[in-house]
């Protein structure tokens, strides 16, 4: 026994959708390339984002533990 939730006639197709051919068989192997591409060039700038991060706050700590020392008897 179903239960409908829904009005008849509203799980009904709207149109019928041909499935698509590639043309080729090369093109549906470029298309995955593209994608693929696409894919390495967002972890790469993510990836270069976070190391560039990294090193200028390591850079920022390395610089703040070794002009503290210098400062210090100027600060009180």
């Amino acid at each position: 026994m179903s239960i409908d939730i829904l009005p008849p006639g509203l799980n009904d197709p709207v149109a019928t959708v041909a499935a698509s051919v590639p043309a080729s068989p090369r093109s549906s192997l470029r298309a995955g390339w593209r994608r693929l591409l696409k894919w390495n060039a967002r972890i790469e700038d993510n990836l270069i984002g976070d190391a560039l991060g990294v090193l200028f706050l390591f850079s920022g700590l390395v610089a703040f533990l070794w002009l503290a020392p210098l400062l210090g008897p100027f600060l009180p």
